[in-house]
């Protein structure tokens, strides 16, 4: 019991110590909502870096599907908001929670990163998941609309 404690916890810090690329977030100016990033999908463009970080643009949908393949590990993220010319602007967004997630359904998979962008009283009165997850794991694979349940 002593052994299975101590390898469990040894995982733990391992992973706490791995680092990855630092992720650039830019939302268009004002964004509040749900915004998605589904990794590792073939045939879309991979996310372009800058000085090594990934550089993660939003629309105005909040969706980002990328080739890119997802990192886990610890890094200093950044998050802009953006105006209409892709400068970025003195006001930063707030994240009020972020996650990772997975879909599993017949076979087919899906993974990715969601985060709220707005303040704790606009999520508590947001839906409970993105709104988009459904759709996009639909579209990705093109599979009649249900109700999917993450892993």
């Amino acid at each position: 019991m002593k052994l299975a404690f101590a390898t469990i916890l040894c995982l733990i810090f391992v992973g706490c110590e791995q680092r990855r690329a630092a992720e650039v977030r830019e939302f268009p100016d004002g964004f509040r909502g749900w915004a998605v990033i589904v990794w590792n999908v073939p045939g879309y463009p991979p996310l372009p870096t800058d000085n090594g970080k990934l550089i993660e643009r939003f629309s105005a949908d909040g969706v980002i599907i990328t080739s890119t393949k997802q990192q886990f590990g610890w890094a200093d993220d950044q998050a802009y908001f953006v105006d209409a010319a892709g400068h970025r602007l003195p006001s930063r967004p707030n994240i009020a929670v972020e996650d990772v997630g997975g879909v599993q359904q017949g076979g087919r998979s899906m993974d990715y990163t969601q985060q709220f962008v707005g303040t704790k009283a606009e999520l508590d009165a947001a839906p409970f998941e993105p709104p988009q997850i459904e759709p996009l794991f639909s579209r990705l694979h093109l599979v009649p609309k249900t109700t999917l349940k993450p892993n």
